[in-house]
């Protein structure tokens, strides 16, 4: 299906007022079916269209200071955001209202990244940055309500250097037992889990002693061993896939 122009939507007025305060966007998902859609960002910033991305309002609000780095929709009025303090939040009313399911949350603690449900609607994964000498931060759950730490096996010498590192992206692998999951992120670093998150093992593409020097921004998986990374050389050098 070939991709519908694009279009901007963002509320600037006309002309664009150099002293508008603009609120980052880092999330987005969308229900081709059904045209429900949703952006999330800075200030628990929530916006959802109903028109495939035609016009969006404003749902939740900016009274909760922190930011949504991830949205996912498992279903059209069920899904979960992730972001600051590792914080995650589920909405059941189409993402009007979130609340979160976790306690003992510090501000201290950083961000997760992104956040994935399986077809089963009860496996998933979230992902982040790892604080205080740990590797990256992986949750899983079994029932899409309560999440536990996961854990991730490195190659010889590599726990130490993926300290305090992030995982940027999730994705789910499509398997019939909905238990494998894909993550990536900084300086190379893909893992890959067949328990539904519970352990990770970190991959290393055929003919490489390490993936180092690629940051690993996007990934996306159609099958366990059909899919795509893509991210980007430091320094600006050109953009890069695996």
């Amino acid at each position: 299906m070939l991709a519908k122009p694009w279009r901007d939507h963002s509320v600037f007025g006309s002309p664009f007022r150099l002293d508008t305060v603009v609120f980052p966007l880092y999330g987005a998902e969308i229900d081709d079916a059904t045209g429900n859609g949703w952006l999330v960002g800075t200030g628990n910033l929530i916006r959802r269209t109903v028109n495939g991305g035609t016009s969006y309002s404003h749902e939740g609000g900016l009274d909760d200071e922190f930011r949504v780095q991830d949205v996912f929709f498992y279903e059209d009025q069920r899904g979960w955001q992730a972001g600051q303090f590792y914080r995650l939040a589920l909405s059941t009313d189409y993402g009007k209202t979130f609340a979160t399911t976790q306690s003992g949350l510090s501000i201290t603690n950083p961000y997760l990244y992104a956040v994935v449900i399986a077809s089963d609607d009860l496996h998933g994964v979230a992902v982040g940055k790892g604080t205080g000498g740990n590797p990256p931060k992986t949750l899983f759950t079994v029932n899409n309500l309560d999440w536990n730490n996961g854990s991730i096996n490195f190659q010889a010498g590599d726990q130490v250097f993926y300290k305090n590192k992030r995982l940027w992206e999730a994705d789910w692998a499509k398997d019939a037992q909905f238990q494998h999951f894909w993550a990536a992120g900084m300086d190379g670093l893909m893992i890959e889990s067949t328990n539904g998150g519970a352990t990770w093992n970190q991959f290393v593409p055929s003919g490489f002693s390490n993936y180092k020097d690629f940051d690993v921004d996007s990934l996306s998986f159609l099958a366990p061993t059909n899919g795509f990374f893509a991210g980007k050389l430091p320094n600006g050098a050109d953009t890069k896939g695996a």
